[in-house]
């Protein structure tokens, strides 16, 4: 293999188009995720909380905006809608999944 020494303005256009390609990949996989969540009336926030919920076995708000890389308010405040609508339940130490999915 050959070491060749590339331009910073080669470098930059590469790490460019790396980003392009990367924000188009995610683009069409939260379409794809939209559409597959559609018919439980849920947005990707919202599923995404009901999955680490579950996947944890139940867990907190700090835990949820951490795995779900989302702000602590952004998590409470779908997981409250969650729980209006019956997906979750609160309690002091955990936020555990619902029976109704």
């Amino acid at each position: 293999m050959q070491n060749k020494n590339y331009s910073m303005k080669e470098a930059m256009i590469f790490s460019q188009r790396i980003a392009q390609l990367s924000k188009a990949l995610w683009k069409s996989i939260e379409k794809d995720w939209q559409q597959w969540i559609k018919p439980y009336d849920l947005n990707i926030n919202e599923h995404h909380i009901l999955w680490i919920a579950y996947h944890l076995n139940g867990s907190s708000i700090s835990d949820v905006a951490k795995f779900g890389v989302m702000h602590v308010s952004t998590a409470f405040n779908f997981s409250k809608k969650l729980e209006e609508r019956g997906y979750l339940t609160f309690s002091k130490k955990k936020m555990t999944k619902g029976i109704r999915i």
